[in-house]
């Protein structure tokens, strides 16, 4: 029985324990959180989007059209197969999409979109140097698709962390750049390669420095840290815990102490005759004591 009314009252202690911990767990998250500024460097967040969806979603829809009939002679090859390249580009920036979450939740916007513009630029420079149409499919398509897809999602996803009341204003600021760059780099292309006398080689390294410019939107993407007022409260919030659980201990040692020296008080009791309830209080305080 008196196990039992032992495991019982464990059994509370830990419950009320469990309780506490989840009342702090829920006040800390709520004194976390980040409230998204609706305006101020949010704008320039979504100037930055605005820039990097007209220079990835612009070289994407255009640049493999301009060069597909110069492929297609350089090659020796049939248009189809020309236009695997493109196809390519195209799918893999959008099947990159999975990665690029992940990657932006664990490193940040800033740091997948740097590396993304950088992993298109190399793309782009080796597609200059490729011998055959087949490892253009591998620079050109996969490497350069996954590194646009490294820049695309993160330009989307942190205009929505800057902006809640205004965020389908933002956004839709943002994403109009795909259109403006699809109609910019549709003139730029016959330009360059104008330039070049259609050296597709050459057009293909002006354009991955382009690509670079991608990473100025990077260095923009500044995540949202929580304010000096929220870093005080959370600071609050775990101190009061650690005292009451410091208390805690030392309540629960204080009662293992007592336990400790009840079979010692009987003994005395049974040795030594008890005239008041002032003799034991007597008793108790001495073996506590240590006397």
């Amino acid at each position: 029985m008196a196990d039992e009314c032992d495991k019982s009252k464990g059994d509370q202690i830990q419950d009320k324990s469990t309780a506490e911990e989840d009342n702090v767990e829920c006040k800390l998250e709520n004194a976390g959180i980040i409230v998204p500024p609706d305006g101020g460097y949010g704008w320039v967040v979504v100037a930055a989007s605005f820039l990097a969806n007209v220079l990835v979603d612009g070289i994407i829809f255009t640049t493999g059209q301009s060069l597909l009939g110069i492929w297609e002679k350089d090659f020796q090859t049939t248009a189809m197969a020309a236009s695997w390249a493109q196809s390519l580009l195209g799918g893999c920036y959008l099947i990159a999409g999975p990665l690029a979450g992940a990657f932006a939740n664990h490193f940040g916007c800033r740091i997948v979109t740097i590396t993304g513009a950088l992993l298109a630029f190399t793309g782009f420079v080796l597609s200059a140097l490729v011998p055959a149409l087949p490892i253009l499919y591998l620079t050109f398509g996969i490497v350069g698709g996954i590194g646009f897809g490294l820049i695309y999602l993160p330009a989307i996803v942190i205009v929505s962390q800057y902006f809640d009341k205004r965020r389908a204003l933002a956004t839709g600021l943002a994403v109009c750049g795909s259109g403006i760059g699809t109609t910019l780099f549709s003139q730029i292309n016959p330009f360059l390669l104008n330039l070049h006398k259609n050296n597709w080689r050459f057009f293909l390294v002006n354009i991955a420095f382009i690509i670079l410019l991608n990473i100025v939107c990077g260095i923009c993407f500044k995540a949202l840290k929580p304010n000096e007022t929220q870093v005080e409260k959370v600071a609050e919030i775990a101190s009061e815990y650690h005292e009451r659980q410091k208390e805690f201990r030392e309540h629960i040692m204080g009662a293992g102490k007592v336990s400790s020296i009840l079979p010692s008080l009987f003994l005395h009791f049974a040795s030594v005759e008890v005239n008041s309830m002032e003799s034991i209080f007597e008793l108790v305080f001495f073996d506590a004591a240590g006397y």
